[in-house]
């Protein structure tokens, strides 16, 4: 097996985590469609293995991607989904259509993870809001805001200088917002 830094450093976080009884099993990332499938599948047996090894009391679901493999895993858990963007908006991005089967199916799983949550979390009031109204839901809901508060920080500028550099971490594939160089 080849070791680069990032084995290595997926190894290193595995037994720092291990040491707090937190088992981890990364599941590896390759694009196209039968390893998004092999992912699915994998990630659903894993879990099976892990209920099987020890008793879960709470799951936690971090997006939907993870929601629909615990689906898939046919376990009955409770679980908190921790919502980071609605499957509806890849539609608002352009990565469906609004009447596409796909996206119709994607609305469904998330109404049955939704649905069935034990609590939800979400990164801003109008996900809170939305959940409410939506779903009706009346378990515990939270928002866990994930942006920075600027109005703590001085912004300096150099003299005669009107730009300001944004650093943005994080992927502006997923939610697919469409944006355009300024």
């Amino acid at each position: 097996e080849k070791w680069d830094k990032r084995s290595i450093e997926i190894l290193t976080l595995k037994r720092k985590l291990l040491k707090r009884g937190i088992e981890w099993k990364p599941l590896v990332f390759r694009k196209g469609r039968i390893h998004s499938l092999y992912r699915l599948l994998i990630g659903a047996a894993c879990i099976n293995f892990f209920h099987f090894k020890r008793k879960i009391d709470l799951v936690h679901l971090r997006g939907g991607l993870s929601g629909l493999i615990y689906l898939i895993s046919l376990r009955k858990n409770k679980y908190i989904y921790d919502i980071r963007a609605f499957w509806g908006q890849l539609a608002d991005g352009g990565r469906t259509t609004y009447d596409s089967f796909t996206y119709k199916l994607l609305l469904k799983i998330e109404e049955i993870l939704i649905n069935n949550a034990s609590g939800i979390v979400v990164l801003d009031q109008s996900g809170k809001e939305f959940i409410r109204k939506s779903y009706n839901f009346k378990k515990p809901l939270e928002v866990i805001p994930t942006s920075t508060d600027i109005s703590r920080y001085k912004i300096k500028r150099k003299s005669n200088s009107s730009k300001i550099n944004i650093v943005y971490l994080g992927g502006a594939g997923f939610p697919p917002y469409k944006i355009k160089d300024a």
